[in-house]
């Protein structure tokens, strides 16, 4: 990502000052150098914007969808299995694959561990990474213990009103977070 940063800023930096010397060589009636300099401050950023993409499918490439090992399974379960099931629903991102696939991993954990998890695909786009919600409760530092056990990255929040009330305990898992959330 540092390659990314450092060509973005000698772009902006060529573009900048080829704008400049179009503006000023067109002032003084320098036509051809205006003409040029202008076509490379127009073209600068159309580079930038073709190698930025680049890079980001590569890096999209490299990430490649979450999976759970089998380390993180095997411990996620004995950590579940510390103590009695309780109620808890593990839901997805609707619209996209890897969330999907990853929540079937997770929820297949859950059940190993001899949870019945409560399964939801409906949740909107706007998580990303792991969730866990619910009030403070034994129950949920548990479930947060087991991920952590696992060394599976989440975020503890905690639902307010009606929302609470419904989902109770949740696992939410969003869009894959990419390499610097994992």
């Amino acid at each position: 990502m540092k390659i990314l940063s450092t060509i973005d800023r000698v772009i902006f930096f060529v573009s900048v000052t080829a704008g400049a010397t179009a503006a000023i060589a067109g002032g003084f009636g320098w036509t051809y150098t205006a003409v040029i300099a202008g076509c490379i401050a127009a073209a600068a950023p159309i580079v930038n914007r073709i190698t930025a993409t680049k890079q980001h499918e590569k890096l999209l490439a490299d990430i490649g969808p979450r999976t759970l090992s089998a380390g993180q399974r095997k411990q996620l379960v004995q950590s579940l299995k510390q103590g009695p099931a309780f109620e808890v629903w593990i839901a997805h991102n609707r619209h996209e694959g890897e969330p999907a696939n990853y929540h079937s991993q997770i929820f297949g954990a859950f059940e190993e561990a001899g949870f019945s998890p409560k399964w939801f695909g409906g949740m909107t786009n706007t998580t990303i990474g792991i969730e866990i919600s619910g009030d403070s409760t034994p129950e949920k530092t548990r479930l947060m213990n087991a991920f952590a056990a696992a060394d599976i990255p989440f975020l503890p929040i905690t639902l307010t009103g009606r929302e609470a009330d419904h989902w109770k305990l949740a696992v939410w898992i969003g869009s894959n977070p990419g390499p610097h959330r994992r």
